[in-house]
């Protein structure tokens, strides 16, 4: 049996997550994610991408006042590792005495920094979801598995709980996503070296051994090798999006109530899938293709609650029509989502296909993607906390003993 753990110790005044029968509750009542991704700090050692513009606080409100109630903050392992100090101005080209880039961040290190984000987003009802983007800063596309030579699992192992000794005792932040898009990974087809299903097992034990409160966000795999029966490119599968592995090996945890799976989708401004076309029955074909890549776990015998860990784009043409179908969709099923991006590089260029929620001058709102996203159902965290106390832990689940596969460590 599992300890009864005291969550109010760990972390005061924090909100009681669980998910039971494909819902997700705080404080025992349904909780609905809103959130955004804010990259930058996930290539290199330095801060979310902005802060040369605004402040954290100016983000944070603004977030609030768009009803957004979560963050997905994204982290490389390589540097949590080291946890050196963040990049200084480079004086050589912007000249001797140039300005920090985040300048209330000047001096930080690296996983300090992600405290005192999350020290700022509380101030606001923000929560904060760590998510490792990368093993190593240039680590992209990489290897698509979640270790590599120089970044064991032990390795990955020894990063969470790095990050769950920092950050465990900070009431917002709530979840932590295992691995972003572990495209060369399989589920559920008896590959012990690349088998994401028992991998996310034994990494979301990790992290909950040392923050047992946190929520386990496990992201679908690719299309090679995929998981039996979708396994094909001309599917048009994106990386993170096939779940379909969780049906025969389901993620097994030992606090099963921390589950989220977590699926990318994206449209036809990321790529011109074969099904983005009138003739293929778009967009009403969704349905049935979000179906048997992710959208199942909802229901029994999995009862898991989805929430997209990635999804958005140029908010113009098919790719309008896309988003439209694909927020109703999510919305009409309170799935959760994080909208990708609060913003992208302030030069555009080719490899920009998704633009942000706010213009390349990182001030201006991208005001129609902001209406298309008031259809999202959003919790006010801020409210949820100050309500009655937390319910209390539920009884602890019992503790199977794990097959060998999942228990091997790589």
């Amino acid at each position: 049996m599992m300890p009864p753990f005291d969550y109010s110790t760990r972390s005061p005044g924090a909100i009681h997550f669980e998910a039971h029968g494909g819902v997700l509750y705080g404080n025992g009542q349904p909780f609905h994610i809103k959130g955004v991704n804010w990259i930058g700090s996930e290539n290199r050692a330095g801060p979310p991408l902005g802060l040369d513009t605004h402040n954290l606080s100016w983000y944070m409100g603004w977030l609030r006042e768009h009803k957004f109630n979560a963050i997905r903050v994204l982290f490389n392992h390589q540097m949590i590792l080291s946890n050196q100090p963040l990049e200084p101005p480079n004086e050589a080209k912007y000249g001797v005495g140039a300005p920090w880039e985040a300048p209330e961040l000047a001096h930080f290190k690296y996983l300090d920094m992600f405290k005192r984000i999350a020290e700022v987003a509380a101030k606001f009802g923000i929560l904060i979801m760590m998510t490792a983007h990368r093993l190593g800063p240039h680590d992209w596309p990489g290897n698509g598995l979640w270790f590599n030579g120089y970044i064991t699992e032990q390795r990955v192992v020894e990063s969470w709980h790095t990050i769950s000794e920092a950050l465990c005792g900070q009431w917002n932040v709530f979840a932590v996503d295992l691995q972003n898009e572990p495209h060369k990974s399989s589920w559920g087809k008896g590959a012990l070296h690349s088998d994401w299903g028992y991998a996310a097992g034994r990494l979301g034990d990790a992290v909950l051994s040392s923050c047992a409160r946190w929520l386990i966000f496990v992201e679908g795999v690719g299309y090679d090798p995929g998981a039996p029966g979708v396994d094909s490119a001309v599917e048009g599968i994106w990386w993170g999006e096939n779940l379909a592995g969780a049906k025969g090996q389901p993620v097994s945890l030992m606090d099963q109530s921390k589950l989220i799976y977590s699926p990318h989708i994206y449209g036809p401004s990321v790529y011109e899938q074969s099904y983005f076309s009138s003739a293929a029955g778009f967009p009403g074909n969704l349905a049935k293709i979000w179906g048997k890549r992710f959208e199942f776990a909802r229901a029994p015998p999995w009862s898991t609650p989805l929430c997209v860990g990635e999804m958005g784009g140029h908010y113009s043409g098919l790719d309008r029509q896309w988003q439209d179908y694909a927020i109703s969709f999510l919305a009409e099923r309170s799935i959760g989502v994080f909208y990708f991006a609060l913003m992208t590089g302030k030069d555009g260029g080719d490899d920009d296909d998704t633009g942000g929620l706010l213009r390349d001058d990182w001030k201006t709102p991208e005001s129609a993607k902001l209406a298309l996203l008031e259809r999202l159902p959003s919790t006010n965290v801020l409210a949820l906390k100050a309500g009655p106390p937390n319910a209390p832990s539920p009884p602890p689940p019992e503790m199977s003993s794990p097959p060998a596969a999942r228990a091997q460590v790589l």
